[in-house]
């Protein structure tokens, strides 16, 4: 056997063994046999073969003789002091041992063959020869030995080596044998392949096993003929390759190889990440295709441009970029991107583009281009940066997209010269609509003031009922009038809501009383139904709430030829109130309620031109509502009538009265004929605590019956009712009522009900239910100078203020105010803002301008203006104070009592 050297690694590992005891005293059948044979040729008692240490001790290699520890002691110092060179040379005296050194080639001692004796020992020469030769075939035998070790250490070193670079792959690594079965496998194999380690190795034939698996992998076929298939892969001697998915999203390669010495290897290698980069790189490369196509098939230009932000070069553009301005890329290459724009974007748009690229950022702007036909054109530019790639040494790169925006421009320049018609145009209907409702509103003053001055005078009944007519259509055509302002108003959102209390009976009783000469006249029966719980005073703006139910009632009136009208109020949850106008009039169909609320529509045609009205009334009372904060709508159906209901926020401002009751026991007859306002009526009557009974005009009530009031129809002869009774009679306004007995007129109105019923009531805590007698007309003192051009309306005023007590001089133009302001002392002065000559402002300023008392006296102006343009005229002569004509007496001297601060009397 030739032995290799050892290289240092493996010297320093040997040189580790040999320190260890147990290398040494490692006992062998050969090395007893030759201490045996050395105890029997000496005779003696004992034999041992020692070895020497690395540090000079001795160890027990074998023993032959009895165990004595004062032998094995002595045999361990003649073998030391051999070792050492301590025998004298020459013939040795007989003595108790015998030690041989046992050397090394070279001479070094490897250790010693003792042989112990009782009587001691004197060798003859041939004996002294057997010895020798036995020390020869010991030291031979160690040699052997010693080298036999260290190949095993050696072929050792090499197996962990080979082991530790197995195991060190990243591929998983099986050897099969010729015959199938498995001679090496690492760790990686078991942990790509899925295949259980234990189980695997525990089987009788491994290999079969694995060669199985890959069979179920397809790499050798079928699973049933994978075995067939691995005996021609050996017999032909050939590698073989396979790779494909073995689970979600997990890729292997199989390679099986031939191994020199014979067997096979099977290789397996993770190719997961490989197979998905490549899915990726395709993905990219299929999707750079397809944005490429997409770009240059986009309608909108792209560029990819170069460089610095100052002086960027393009690289590329696509063709729609062409389409746009006419250049292609190659001649913007040569001329520059600059060449594009005009100097109206080197000054402005270009510059916040250029300041984010220089901070590396994208951005926005409008660029006012040049095509290269010389035209004009406007481009809607985004510059973004392209990321920078991983090595960053290229310059920086950026992504520009362009959209042709003249159309654009030219739309918005469009859009603004419409916006200044429509501006101009509304404003011209502004002033139009204020001069309509200027010289509408001035004879309507004329009209309502002469008619309330009548109805001042004594008249008979037929009289005063024409006098009546005459003030009411006047208020329905001022009706009319707001309802044009209100629409202009409402359209331009400058309609303000006020916020004040008020009385939710009396603006609802006063809208029925408004209505109700109508609603005779046409003989429909006109009801409210408005529990006592809900009087008291509510949060809101009473105008535009009586604006609401004037314009539902009205339309409810005008379109019932025969039935009724029903108002009702009820309060829902957060204050809310339900406001409902049920009428038994045609009804209407789908197409006429989708129109109903639209300004200047009718529900019908035909009806429009039956009824008439200009078709605003319900668009306004939806805007009104919903200004409001509320909602509005209708029920309805075709023959069965309409019932337009509208809830609106009304919170209440203070608690509600506490309701009067009637005296124990008291009784009512109740004689009208059968509809809602006689249910309504009877149900408020059993609110108070009345026992009431109904029955019908030409019935009998039942005889015997007690009662301490009727209250009948006047239509109703009087031998019909009960005798003795004290009567209330029902009757229509403006009808003269029965002498001597309470005439209500209908509608019903609270606060007189309660006043009929008086005598009957206990109204000890009662606040705020009986309507309040309306005042007499105050007397105040003063000197009003009064400016008016129109002359009806100037001797309505003057009427007015002369019945109150004031002295009036008039002027009618404003030249005429200010030389009367010149020559007299006033206490007030009302001027009319639009007079001939010199108007109302002009004069004030001029009056004002005098000093003196001129300086501080109170003016109030009179104005048939809407709110909005006689705000502009008084803030233009420092004038807060103004009524809208037409004016109403009792508004007209409650004001000027106010600005003269005198008491009335």
């Amino acid at each position: 056997m030739i032995i290799a050297p050892l290289n240092p690694r493996e010297a320093a590992l040997l040189a580790g063994l040999r320190a260890l005891p147990l290398v040494a005293a490692a006992r062998e059948p050969e090395f007893d046999g030759l201490t045996e044979a050395a105890r029997a040729v000496l005779g003696g008692t004992a034999a041992a073969i020692l070895l020497l240490g690395p540090k000079g001790e001795m160890y027990r290699k074998a023993w032959s003789g009895p165990p004595q520890p004062a032998a094995e002691a002595l045999a361990l110092a003649l073998g030391t002091a051999a070792c050492a060179g301590c025998a004298v040379p020459g013939e040795p005296e007989p003595a108790d041992g015998l030690a041989l050194v046992l050397r090394e080639p070279g001479g070094a001692p490897l250790g010693a063959l003792c042989v112990l004796a009782e009587a001691g020992l004197r060798p003859t020469p041939q004996q002294r020869s057997a010895l020798d030769a036995l020390a020869d075939v010991a030291a031979t035998l160690l040699l052997q030995r010693r080298r036999l070790m260290m190949a095993e250490n050696r072929l050792y070193l090499y197996s962990v080596s080979f082991d530790g670079l197995l195991e060190s792959l990243p591929e998983g690594v099986a050897v099969l044998n010729d015959q199938g079965g498995l001679a090496l496998v690492n760790d990686r194999f078991f942990v790509l392949s899925g295949l259980s380690k234990s189980r695997l190795l525990s089987r009788s034939a491994p290999g079969t096993a694995v060669l199985r698996w890959l069979g179920g992998l397809g790499a050798l076929g079928e699973e049933k003929c994978a075995l067939r298939r691995w005996r021609a892969v050996r017999e032909t001697g050939q590698p073989l390759g396979w790779q494909g998915e073995v689970a979600n999203n997990t890729w292997l390669a199989v390679r099986i190889l031939p191994v020199e010495g014979g067997g096979h290897a099977i290789i397996l290698r993770d190719i997961t990440d490989e197979v998905l980069a490549e899915r990726e790189a395709r993905a990219l490369r299929a999707m750079n295709a397809q944005l490429r196509s997409a770009v240059e098939a986009a309608s909108c230009g792209v560029l990819l441009l170069e460089g610095p932000p100052g002086s960027p070069r393009l690289l590329w553009a696509n063709p729609a970029f062409t389409a746009i301005t006419g250049f292609t890329a190659e001649e913007l290459r040569r001329r520059g991107v600059r060449a594009l724009l005009r100097p109206a974007s080197l000054a402005g748009g270009l510059r916040p583009l250029a300041e984010a690229m220089r901070h590396g950022r994208g951005g926005v702007s409008e660029l006012a281009a040049r095509r290269k036909d010389g035209s004009a054109c406007w481009l809607r530019t985004h510059v973004a940066p392209v990321p920078a790639a991983p090595e960053g040494d290229s310059a920086p790169r950026w992504v520009v997209v362009q959209s042709d925006t003249t159309d654009f421009h030219a739309l918005v320049l469009a859009q603004e010269a419409a916006r200044r018609g429509a501006e101009e145009a509304s404003r011209a209907k502004s002033e139009f609509l204020a001069t309509v409702s200027h010289e509408v509103r001035t004879p309507l003053n004329g009209v309502s003031g002469m008619a309330a001055l009548l109805l001042e005078t004594p008249l008979t009944p037929l009289q005063r009922r024409y006098a009546q007519v005459a003030q009411q259509s006047a208020g329905l055509l001022l009706s009319v009038v707001n309802d044009l302002l209100d629409s202009t108003r409402l359209e331009a959102g400058r309609l303000e809501l006020e916020r004040i209390p008020f009385m939710l009976e009396e603006v609802v009783e006063d809208m029925l009383d408004l209505l109700s000469p109508a609603a005779q006249e046409k003989g429909i029966e006109l009801a409210l139904d408005l529990p006592p719980g809900l009087h008291g005073r509510r949060l809101g703006d009473p105008t535009r709430f009586s604006q609401v139910l004037l314009n539902l009632l009205g339309n409810a009136v005008k379109f019932t030829a025969q039935g009724s009208v029903v108002v009702s109020l009820r309060e829902e949850e957060d204050q809310r109130l339900l406001l409902r106008v049920a009428d038994t009039g045609p009804g209407l169909d789908a197409r006429s309620v989708a129109r109903m609320f639209e300004r200047f529509a009718q529900g019908d045609s035909s009806v429009a031109r039956l009824y008439g009205g200009s078709g605003l009334g319900l668009p306004i009372a939806r805007q009104l509502v919903e200004l409001m904060g509320g909602q509005i709508g209708v029920e309805t159906t075709p023959g069965a009538g309409s019932t337009f209901w509208c809830r609106i926020p009304l919170p209440r401002a203070a608690a509600p009265p506490t309701l009067p009751r009637s005296r124990p026991g008291a009784s009512l007859l109740l004689v009208e004929p059968p509809g809602p306002g006689r249910a309504l009526l009877a149900e408020r009557l059993r609110e108070l605590g009345l026992a009431v009974t109904v029955c019908c005009p030409g019935a009998e009530w039942p005889r015997g019956a007690r009662f301490d009031r009727v209250m009948a129809d006047l239509s109703v002869p009087v031998a019909r009712l009960p005798r003795e009774v004290p009567r209330i009679r029902l009757c229509v306004a403006g009808q003269p009522g029965e002498r001597g007995c309470f005439n209500l007129a209908r509608p019903v109105r609270y606060g007189a009900l309660l006043r009929a019923l008086e005598p009957l009531l206990v109204l000890e805590g009662a606040q705020g239910m009986a309507a309040p007698q309306p005042p007499p007309r105050m007397k105040l003192l003063g000197h009003v100078l009064l400016a008016e051009d129109n002359g009806v309306n100037r001797e309505i005023v003057r009427l007015h203020l002369q019945a109150s007590g004031l002295r009036v001089t008039e002027a009618w133009e404003g030249g005429q105010a200010v030389a009367a302001a010149m020559a007299e002392r006033f206490d007030l002065i009302l001027m009319d803002l639009e007079m001939p000559g010199m108007d109302g402002p002009e004069a004030i300023r001029r009056i004002r301008a005098l000093g003196g008392h001129n300086a501080t006296v109170p003016i109030m102006a009179l104005t048939a203006h809407g709110r909005e343009a006689a705000l502009a005229l008084l803030a233009s002569c420092g004038v807060e104070h103004y009524l809208t004509k037409p004016v109403g007496a009792g508004d007209l001297l409650a004001r000027i009592a106010q600005l003269m601060a005198l008491p009335s009397r």
